[in-house]
């Protein structure tokens, strides 16, 4: 049995606009020489092919600290970075003069790492470096990440789930959560170098309740509560759903008579339905796994009283063997039985609508009236059916239908025959209809559930 939500709700709100192209870039380093008594000129420029990231450009500075972190974004996408330099340290004893480097690197995603800086700088003599981070990675949408191949927005109670966050570029972020009614943001993973794709369940978000939306996004600064807009990704809305019900059983309903196509069945579950929540059950062939009979849904079950909560098969069934999947869903709409997410649906065990006994029976003995107008002949039978059910008789003379009034048949005038021309036989299987008189007459049997003597 499985849960699943049919209508997909997954939103997305941003600072960016994830139809551009948003880029993390960090650019953490110094640089100092010992050209201190003479001009000293420096500069540093990190740009793409689609526009500059940064640009410094000091003169005369005992050190150069570089602190950049932030977020940047490009109608196009970027393919390549260029660090540019110049450093010009005077004309100091076993220095040379350099005017310029330039160092040009790949970009298809992620770069993390100084090979930029280092291919830039390295050459300039008299120039210390130091280097602490160098970092350019694409932002991707978590809403698209978390919607592509999604079949639900829901967050189960009974499994967690994995957010991704990256698909291909591994970098230090914080995982943030607000519940409905908050407006509060609060880590659910801290700020630190977590895996491309992080597992969260229902227990990690304290507070939230079943049926219960809540939003998701990630942060990029290491500053808890931080309120700088460039540090977070677009948001995605998760609803707190429950697990499927618990199967608990199926008691089949037999057909009422031998030869009608009446059955069916009840199935509980150990669990009522959330509100805004669907259940819905499709029955298959019990031999044949592969043939889908039928589907109905409800939103409503039946409170059996001892914990569990039931629903009655609405269409009437065969006598035949049966198997049932059931799933559940949040919102309108409905699970068709060709949707694939039946496939991984647990059956329920085979139960079988049976058909009771067949109604026979047979004249084992008569007699004709022995004189004239005595009215002593008589029909014996014997019959057999369902066990604890009664029989009756209906009596026909000719083409009329007879009732006994007591002392004889007479002719039927009545307006509903069905309950007042058919009488219990003496015993359980066997009876005498006396007090006949000439004439030609048929009889009918039929048992308590008036369900008659059928050739098929």
């Amino acid at each position: 049995m499985k849960n699943k939500l049919l209508l997909l709700v997954f939103l997305g709100c941003s600072f960016y606009s994830y139809s551009q192209h948003v880029y993390l870039y960090e650019y953490r380093a110094s640089f100092s020489s010992s050209a201190t008594g003479t001009p000293l000129y420096f500069e540093s420029t990190i740009s793409t092919n689609r526009g500059q990231l940064s640009s410094f450009n000091q003169t005369r500075p005992s050190s150069i600290n570089i602190n950049e972190f932030k977020m940047v974004e490009f109608s196009q996408e970027v393919t390549s970075v260029t660090s540019f330099a110049r450093y010009s340290p005077g004309f100091i004893g076993g220095c040379n003069n350099i005017t310029s480097n330039t160092n040009t690197l790949p970009f298809t995603g992620c770069i993390q790492g100084t090979q930029l800086l280092s291919g830039t700088f390295n050459a300039f003599q008299c120039l210390n470096e130091s280097y602490t981070s160098f970092k350019l990675i694409k932002m991707e949408s978590l809403f698209t990440l978390n919607t592509e191949g999604a079949t639900s927005n829901e967050l189960k109670e009974c499994a967690p789930r994995d957010i991704k966050i990256s698909s291909g570029c591994q970098f230090k972020f914080a995982l943030e959560y607000q519940l409905t009614g908050s407006s509060t943001w609060q880590e659910v993973i801290p700020y630190g170098s977590n895996s491309m794709t992080v597992s969260i369940s229902t227990s990690d978000f304290p507070g939230l309740n079943t049926g219960d939306n809540f939003r998701l996004r990630a942060r990029y600064l290491p500053t808890y509560g931080t309120t700088t807009a460039n540090a977070y990704s677009d948001e995605i809305i998760l609803k707190s759903a429950s697990c499927s019900p618990v199967f608990d059983n199926v008691v089949p309903s037999p057909t009422t008579c031998n030869y009608s196509s009446d059955g069916g069945f009840k199935i509980s579950v150990k669990r009522d339905l959330d509100t805004n929540e669907k259940i819905i059950f499709t029955l298959y062939d019990g031999i044949n796994d592969a043939i889908l009979l039928n589907q109905e849904s409800t939103t409503s079950l039946i409170n059996n009283g001892d914990g569990t909560f039931s629903y009655n098969w609405l269409t009437d069934l065969d006598a035949a063997s049966y198997r049932v999947k059931y799933q559940t869903l949040n919102g309108t709409g409905n699970i068709p039985g060709t949707d694939s997410s039946w496939d991984t649906v647990e059956f329920s065990p085979v139960f079988t609508v049976a058909k009771p006994a067949k109604v026979v029976f047979s004249i084992t003995n008569r007699s004709d009236e022995k004189c004239f107008a005595a009215n002593d002949g008589y029909i014996d039978i014997s019959a057999s059916k369902e066990n604890s059910r009664s029989l009756f008789y209906q009596l026909t003379k000719g083409t009329v239908i007879q009732v006994f009034n007591g002392s004889s048949w007479v002719d039927y005038t009545g307006s509903n025959p069905m309950s007042e021309t058919y009488y219990s036989f003496d015993n359980e299987t066997t009876t005498r209809i006396s007090k006949l008189g000439e004439g030609d007459y048929r009889v009918k049997v039929r048992d308590s559930q008036e369900c008659y003597m059928r050739n098929n």
